[in-house]
């Protein structure tokens, strides 16, 4: 066996390794309950739709924009929706076949990040290496079984860098045809708003670079550019018709955008902590892409603009990179690529200063098991977060096997305004009614006291001292259910 072809076997190990890891360390978040936490949240609320697409039917529900309760839902572009009624309709409702479009996205995109560094012409070990790196995260581990359009379109953006890459760099397989472009452009903006910036961005720069060409590089450019059209009126259409106006999709982008009250440091204040947990060593990665982009010509136009459409889309959406930790999610791609350069690097220290093949080998797999062990030994934040809010979810399923929640009635808890509707919604096909007071806690008991109340570990911000007090006693290690009777006991009039 060439040395090359002994490079591809154990960059194809690496990466099946990488996925079995994957799968092994995210098996409770793809298959537990939807609960209280922004993953079982996001989760909730689109399989609440896929379940309304499969039992409405994609007119009377707008495509899932439009639920069985009367309430609608559909600030994104719908693929999400489809793709998950498909997997549930393949292998029934369940919480690991509604999580199926992100999971198996997850897994799809070690692959794709591996072709897409050797698409720039990394070696095997060293494009195994990035895309490695990058999966070797908790942003990768904790959030890819996440149900959420930045995990499930970020295959898709991949996939359209990958076909970008063979109009701004040619090699020898020529550029992509245009319909192939097109389509994946449409189908890329069918699944995310942060797609949508990576074609324009794509079309506008196939232009530039291909600008001596004339008339060809309009034609390349336009490709890109009618498969954003198509995927992006798609979108607006499916969103039109679940609301019937397009109203509460301006005033969404409006808030995310220009939110007077969230400013630029805060965005950096909120994220930069969060990336530091949720890339842990791959930051270095990161670094490297930066470096990549300014040093590397070959390089150059792949690390920029992955740079340039992970952190445009935080700029533009300055709200809810304030709020909302994966934001960042396809921060992947970056810091895949700075990880395969850096790599690139080693191998070729490696292989100069000594003539043992399995050198690099053992070089690349060694950086590999200590970039993992750094990263997903500890347990981060963000998990904590999803296993307190599936005990949540768990509470809530209990509720409807022992039959203490009447059915129909809307379930009583305490904590965060609205926050357990989506969840709570989907798991009993009921609504919610929040406790907001001792007067209301006691009255409820004095009716109902043997009504069951769900006490979450958050309340509003800035939190009241009565909410604060109930779940600083009862609920400091988790999300619990006491009847009325009980907690009037301790903290009604």
């Amino acid at each position: 066996m060439s040395s090359r072809a002994a490079d591809r076997t154990i960059a194809f190990v690496l990466l099946g390794l990488v996925a079995a890891v994957f799968l092994v360390l995210a098996a409770d978040r793809i298959t537990g309950p939807f609960g209280d936490s922004d993953e079982g949240i996001n989760a909730a609320v689109w399989a609440t739709n896929s379940r309304a697409l499969r039992e409405l039917g994609p007119f009377e529900s707008a495509l899932g924009g439009r639920r069985a309760d009367g309430t609608a839902y559909a600030n994104h572009p719908p693929l999400i929706v489809v793709e998950t009624a498909l997997a549930e309709l393949a292998a029934g409702e369940h919480t690991f076949t509604s999580r199926a479009p992100a999971w198996l996205g997850a897994l799809a995109t070690i692959p794709l990040l591996y072709v897409l560094l050797r698409r720039a012409r990394l070696g095997p070990l060293p494009a195994a290496a990035g895309a490695a790196t990058a999966c070797l995260t908790p942003m990768f581990v904790v959030y890819g079984p996440m149900l959420d359009t930045p995990v499930t379109s970020l295959p898709f953006g991949i996939a359209v860098l990958i076909m970008w890459q063979r109009d701004v760099r040619p090699d020898d397989d020529g550029p992509p045809p245009w319909w192939a472009a097109a389509g994946l452009s449409a189908l890329a903006c069918f699944a995310g708003w942060q797609a949508t910036l990576l074609v324009g961005t794509c079309a506008a720069t196939v232009a530039v670079v291909r600008r001596a060409e004339g008339i060809t590089a309009l034609r390349r450019a336009g490709a890109y550019a009618l498969g954003g059209i198509v995927g992006v009126s798609a979108s607006v259409a499916s969103i039109w018709w679940a609301y019937g106006d397009l109203a509460p999709l301006t005033e969404k982008f409006s808030r995310r955008a220009g939110s007077a009250v969230v400013s630029y440091l805060d965005v950096v204040a909120f994220q930069v902590p969060w990336l530091v947990q949720l890339l842990g060593l791959a930051l270095v990665g990161l670094a490297a892409c930066v470096v990549a982009a300014v040093r590397d010509d070959g390089l150059r136009p792949l690390a920029t603009m992955s740079l340039f459409v992970t952190f445009a889309y935080a700029v533009v959406f300055k709200e809810a990179a304030a709020g909302h930790q994966f934001w960042l999610y396809w921060v992947l791609v970056p810091t895949a690529i700075g990880a395969g350069y850096a790599a690139r690097a080693i191998v070729r220290k490696v292989r100069s200063e000594t003539s043992a093949p399995a050198g690099p080998w053992v070089a690349v797999t060694s950086l590999l098991v200590l970039v993992g062990a750094v990263n997903l030994v500890p347990t981060t934040l963000a998990e904590k977060q999803i296993v307190e809010g599936q005990a949540a979810g768990s509470l809530v399923e209990a509720l409807g096997i022992t039959g203490a929640q009447q059915a129909g009635a809307p379930v009583r808890y305490i904590g965060q305004d609205r926050r357990p509707e989506d969840y709570v919604g989907y798991i009993l096909r009921t609504g919610v009614e929040r406790v907001p007071d001792a007067t209301a806690l006691t009255e409820l008991a004095r009716q109902a006291p043997q009504t069951p109340v769900l006490v979450l570990t958050t309340c509003d911000d800035p939190p009241d001292d009565w909410c604060e007090t109930v779940i600083g006693e009862v609920a400091a290690d988790g999300p619990v259910v006491h009847s009325a009777a009980e907690l009037a006991e301790r903290f009604g009039n």
